[in-house]
């Protein structure tokens, strides 16, 4: 009886029904799992209300220039590091936005955008390289 049952079953391109309930019990743990990522990446792309993660790497690179000392990337301070996160945070995000099309991420979609996020995020704080001229 096992041997027909298996046949029509693999004739009929059909799953047995404990294959299919493992199946659906995998499914819906890997659902609540996706949840928690969800709210998770959620929590991380809004900074304060409706301003999106790249106002924090901004508002953060503005005040080191109004205490004085402005951020330069290069020089390994903590300050630096604390840019850096801040980066791969903004970074994340925005690739979150260009890969899952998150309806509640529904924020001015075009300081997400190539140039427009290097002045979103305050690269304009930034310290400028000196260059010597030749």
């Amino acid at each position: 009886m096992k041997f027909i049952k298996k046949t029509l079953l693999s004739w009929l391109d059909a799953v047995p029904r404990k294959e299919l309930e493992a199946k659906v019990s995998e499914c819906e743990s890997l659902q609540s799992n996706l949840e928690h990522y969800e709210q998770f990446a959620e929590q991380c792309y809004w900074y304060i209300g409706t301003y999106p993660a790249w106002k924090a790497q901004s508002e953060f690179r503005e005040l080191l220039v109004e205490l004085g000392c402005p951020l330069d990337p290069k020089n390994g301070s903590r300050a630096a590091d604390v840019d850096f996160y801040l980066g791969k945070v903004v970074d994340a995000c925005a690739d979150i936005r260009t890969k899952a099309h998150r309806a509640n991420f529904d924020d001015e979609a075009e300081h997400w955008l190539g140039t427009q996020l290097s002045e979103a995020r305050g690269d304009n704080w930034l310290v400028k390289p000196v260059t010597k001229a030749g």
